[in-house]
């Protein structure tokens, strides 16, 4: 039987926020950057110490996947990439035996994952090593 891992509330949100940068950018594919940049926004407005402001994930997006003159699109396509960090994410999660993954989930997988370019790590001001520490102590991931 195949067990379903869940969205948190606030895994949603950072999906939401992703997505939220895409129309704001004019941009019609959800990358790996957007999925990292929304829980990075999700989490930072929760107040986890440490992480990049909205204005730096949003300059760092624009440096990395620019922004398009195109009226924005009404939907938003998942990038390959992104869905490959969302299947393996479920599948570990599944393993250790949790059934909901959260904001913290994605970023930490995603950082993890090597779907991120590296040149969004840079134009965050930062290193995926200061990432992962800052996201280090907010319980089980």
């Amino acid at each position: 039987m195949e067990q379903r891992v869940s969205l948190t509330p606030d895994a949603r949100q950072a999906i939401e926020a992703g997505v939220q940068l895409c129309h704001r950018a004019r941009l019609a594919i959800f990358t790996p950057e957007h999925l990292l940049a929304g829980a990075l926004a999700v989490l930072g407005e929760g107040g986890a110490p440490g992480l990049p402001s909205p204005g730096t994930i949003e300059a760092a997006l624009e440096m990395v996947h620019g922004t398009s003159d195109d009226p924005p699109a009404d939907e938003v396509s998942f990038s390959p990439g992104a869905r490959t960090v969302l299947d393996s994410l479920a599948v570990v999660l599944t393993r250790v035996g949790r059934d909901s993954l959260g904001a913290r989930d994605l970023a930490l997988g995603t950082i993890v994952s090597g779907e991120v370019t590296p040149m969004f790590f840079s134009a965050l001001d930062t290193t995926k090593e200061r990432l992962l520490a800052a996201l280090a102590g907010g319980g089980p991931a």
